[in-house]
């Protein structure tokens, strides 16, 4: 079957534990998969992308991403975990969202994504001005390099309330200072 008469469940499935070579082709198909299933995705309630080889490894794949997310206003969960996020990349895909994308969100997972403290300030944004995600009940940040800047921003966005339904907030095996520590406290 060709991958844009797949549902995105299947097309997940089909990617999961391929590695596409070139991050032209990756933003490409995302693209080619974004205008072929917009009506599809909105139906998606679950995408675990973890086992999907480098989903957003540049600007432009994070940026296409980030408009593949757009269409899935259904969705409740979503999971990120492993891909490498790093700063720019993150910030290009938080910058793509629209203003209030992901409004059913209920979990993400981005557990061992290389997220920097630019990273978690473009989670906050995405977070506060985006009013994204606002019905967010489990956020897993374990693994990652959030840095006490990163874990400040995070804080902030929460003592604002603009995550109110938040229940849990996972951060192991994340190094934090002390001045982070004790604000968590």
């Amino acid at each position: 079957r060709a991958w844009h008469t797949l549902a995105p469940v299947d097309f997940a499935l089909q990617l999961a534990g391929k590695h596409l070579a070139v991050e032209d082709d990756r933003a490409e198909l995302l693209e080619q998969y974004a205008r072929a299933a917009p009506l599809a995705l909105r139906t998606l309630l679950e995408l675990d992308l973890s086992r999907v080889s480098g989903v957003a490894t540049d600007g432009r794949s994070a940026g296409q991403l980030a408009r593949v997310l757009n269409l899935c206003t259904q969705l409740s969960s979503l999971s990120l975990s492993g891909q490498p996020l790093p700063g720019l990349v993150l910030v290009e895909m938080v910058s793509n969202l629209n203003l209030g994308a992901l409004p059913l969100l209920q979990t993400l997972r981005l557990s061992a994504c290389s997220i920097c403290a630019a990273g978690a300030t473009a989670l906050a944004q995405a977070f506060g001005a985006r009013q994204a995600m606002a019905q967010l009940r489990l956020l897993d940040l374990s693994a990652n390099e959030l840095g006490d800047e990163g874990v400040a921003e995070l804080l902030s966005v929460l003592k604002q309330q603009r995550l109110p339904r938040l229940q849990e907030w996972r951060l192991q095996e994340v190094d934090l200072g002390d001045e982070a520590l004790l604000s968590l406290a």
